[in-house]
């Protein structure tokens, strides 16, 4: 097949850089456009020298939609949350396959958009036709679907750790406690004197407690899994002196009386389709050396009978699978590519 021409609107940000890079690396796909208001008119190589292949592309200006149209099949918006909106309704519109790595169009309720994000959502309409893109979980959706709405990254590695044992009935979905510790790069390239040097280093900072934007895409998916019953997510994010990746600690109430290995074996069974899902077994715990640079999940199952709680413990790369890489994977299905093209083995 011919190569997907791809476009990147708001490729300077953290996101932005993480797909170029990877994309640079892809063996389906032709980058024609790349944006940044920024750089406008900078070749990609004087900004990031350590990207290689495109390093004559120029960055150009996000306001060229006809030619941003014209001149791709799909277009990721790496921007922030409610700046990407007028550009994908527009691409959209002219048939394009629009990859939104911002909150835009994850949730489904118009309403939590002011609750959560203090904006009027200007398409409710769109909100109903794109597919929450949590890849492992919606291929077929995704796979016909013209707008994908990818996952925040503390939902994606949430959700893909406890879906399984959410769709066995095997834990309470009324209360999941979810302690989390992320890098900066979370937070964009946000000028925020929290995010200085001298403010993160040698310091965890509690935030976004008790409704942190990512609750509600949370709570939105569990209730899908378990229709009709009463759900609850407890959620602590801690900022950590990192530039990247994410630890969970996600603790809930056992419902049946399993064994650690019945566990592991249909999480793994759940999952033997998944290349970038890796289930730890023997009491391994993942650590965030396992995942950085890279679009895989690590997670492990550990079961306390005697206290009838379930303890799950998962590492992921906020900026791998928990945007670009994500994204990218996404994109694959949805052009009927192999998953891990140009994301590694």
């Amino acid at each position: 097949m011919s190569p997907i021409r791809v476009g990147v609107i708001g490729a300077s940000g953290y996101s932005g850089e993480e797909l170029v890079r990877l994309l640079a690396n892809h063996p389906g796909i032709d980058l024609r456009i790349i944006t940044s208001r920024q750089y406008e008119n900078m070749p990609l190589g004087s900004v990031f020298p350590n990207i290689g292949r495109y390093g004559n592309l120029p960055f150009s200006n996000p306001d060229q939609l006809e030619i941003i149209s014209k001149e791709t099949d799909a277009v990721f918006l790496a921007l922030p949350h409610g700046k990407g909106l007028p550009y994908a309704h527009y691409l959209y519109e002219q048939g394009k396959v629009v990859i939104d790595l911002s909150a835009d169009f994850r949730l489904q309720n118009p309403l939590d958009y002011e609750l959560y994000y203090k904006f009027s959502h200007p398409y409710p309409e769109l909100l109903k036709k794109a597919v929450y893109a949590l890849a492992e979980i919606y291929v077929e959706q995704i796979g016909s679907s013209n707008l994908l709405a990818m996952p925040g990254c503390y939902p994606t590695g949430v959700l893909l750790s406890i879906i399984p044992l959410l769709k066995k009935g095997w834990i309470d979905p009324q209360l999941i406690e979810v302690f989390a510790i992320s890098g900066t790069t979370g937070a964009g390239k946000t000028l925020d004197s929290k995010l200085l040097f001298s403010e993160i280093s040698e310091n965890l900072r509690p935030y976004g407690f008790p409704n942190h934007r990512h609750v509600p895409e949370i709570l939105q998916e569990i209730k899908k899994v378990v229709v009709g019953k009463p759900v609850g997510v407890l959620f602590v994010p801690v900022l950590a002196p990192l530039c990247r990746g994410i630890l969970l600690s996600i603790t809930a109430t056992l419902t049946t009386n399993i064994s650690q290995q019945e566990a592991e074996d249909a999480v793994m069974e759940f999952y033997k389709k998944s290349p970038f899902i890796k289930v730890l077994s023997q009491g391994i715990m993942p650590e965030l050396k396992f995942v950085l640079h890279t679009n895989y999940l690590y997670f492990s199952i550990h079961l306390l009978a005697e206290k009838k709680k379930c303890l799950v413990v998962a590492a992921i790369d906020n900026l791998g699978k928990g945007a670009a890489g994500q994204a990218i994977q996404a994109m694959n299905i949805r052009f009927g590519l192999a998953q891990t093209t140009g994301l590694g083995p």
